[in-house]
């Protein structure tokens, strides 16, 4: 009895930290896609002057490592989470790191907290004790 309910705890987590990575990789993507394209083109509530605390002068780098970094690891992630590879529960809280990280970067280096790094700051929380539930988890 104990084994099926930390089994059914454990599926729950595991689909849980896949629905965070697979909302955030699509999110970092569409967002830094749309910041490498368009680097000094002002999105709603993100606009160029928020830029002025730090050395940037458009969204072109910000949008390549929020691309590759937070969009298409946490994508890859996923799938490896998905597929169960060897390694996934401490891919799973790498990740959650590099979104601490980046989130801690933002608001260090511009002064600002917006309300989409609340979110984020959440989900990264959220992903690094995740990995560490998940790592004797198996199918």
């Amino acid at each position: 009895m104990i084994n099926t309910v930390k089994l059914k705890y454990n599926r729950l987590i595991w689909i849980i930290a896949i629905s965070l990575l697979l909302g955030n990789g699509i999110h970092a993507m569409a967002t830094g896609y749309a910041f490498i394209i368009h680097p000094v083109w002002n999105l709603p509530g993100l606009t160029i002057p928020y830029l002025t605390p730090s050395s940037l002068d458009n969204f072109f780098m910000p949008g390549i490592l929020l691309f590759l970094i937070l969009g298409l690891m946490s994508i890859i992630v996923s799938i490896v989470a998905l597929l169960k590879g060897t390694f996934y529960p401490f891919l799973i809280s790498l990740q959650g790191v590099a979104l601490s990280v980046w989130t801690l970067s933002q608001i260090i280096f511009l002064g600002f907290l917006h309300p989409m790094l609340i979110v984020i700051g959440i989900i990264s929380i959220m992903l690094i004790p995740i990995g560490y539930f998940l790592k004797d988890f198996k199918r």
